[in-house]
């Protein structure tokens, strides 16, 4: 920001004598530039002191606009030095051999070359449906249940499919199947949790609910 004369400063001494006008001009910009007051006397330092604090605001205002623009400067400055650093590091980076992050060890590759982590879901195959129902004696009509699954994005209610073999199972008992050999077993019980229905995991032999996801043990289901 520098000195300028304003329009009510030279409306103020337009009619006084150019003497007059040089010196309250001449004084004001000197104590803009140079921070020093001229003498003066009668009219001239009547105007003087009118105007002196304005010119006095400008000077304060033109420091500050000095000061931010250096900061600016230092902060633009850095700002790229770390810029153009982490683009070295970057580019480093990806020379090098790609390390074994924790917990990859955990994880496995499909025959596609996509990573998935270990005991992640993963959906049946029709063969493998059929497979399970022939170890465990499940009379599941497979292609029905792989369609309906496949349809939905594999999906319990709204909730995604976390065990596709205990799913089958309480497809199963909902269609009023019953297992061979089962058929003076309890294949349902009441949750304690929510009052839903359950059925029993095979596996587990725990009692799985499939409205709050929660699993009970023998003793704790009535």
């Amino acid at each position: 920001m520098g000195f300028y004369i304003q329009d009510d400063m030279w409306e103020a001494v337009s009619e006084l004598p150019r003497k007059t006008q040089d010196e309250v001009i001449g004084s004001l910009a000197r104590l803009f530039f140079e921070g020093g007051q001229t003498p003066l006397k009668g009219v001239s330092r009547s105007l003087f002191v009118a105007f002196r604090d304005r010119v006095i605001l400008s000077t304060k205002r033109s420091e500050c606009g000095k000061q931010n623009g250096k900061q600016k400067a230092k902060q633009t400055a850095k700002q790229s030095a770390d810029g153009a650093e982490s683009k070295g590091d970057a580019e480093s980076g990806a020379k090098s051999e790609p390390s074994i992050k924790e917990g990859e060890g955990d994880k496995e590759t499909s025959p596609k070359g996509e990573v998935k982590k270990s005991g992640a879901f993963a959906p049946p195959s029709l063969a493998e449906v059929k497979e399970w129902a022939a170890a465990e004696g499940w009379p599941i009509d497979a292609e029905r249940f792989v369609a309906f699954y496949a349809s939905n994005g594999w999906k319990v209610g709204k909730n995604p499919m976390r065990d596709w073999r205990a799913a089958a199972e309480g497809w199963c008992r909902r269609d009023g199947l019953k297992r061979r050999g089962e058929a003076k077993r309890k294949v349902c019980a009441t949750c304690p949790k929510c009052g839903a229905r359950m059925f029993k995991n095979t596996q587990s032999g725990r009692w799985d609910c499939p409205k709050c996801f929660e699993s009970f043990d023998k003793g704790a289901v009535a």
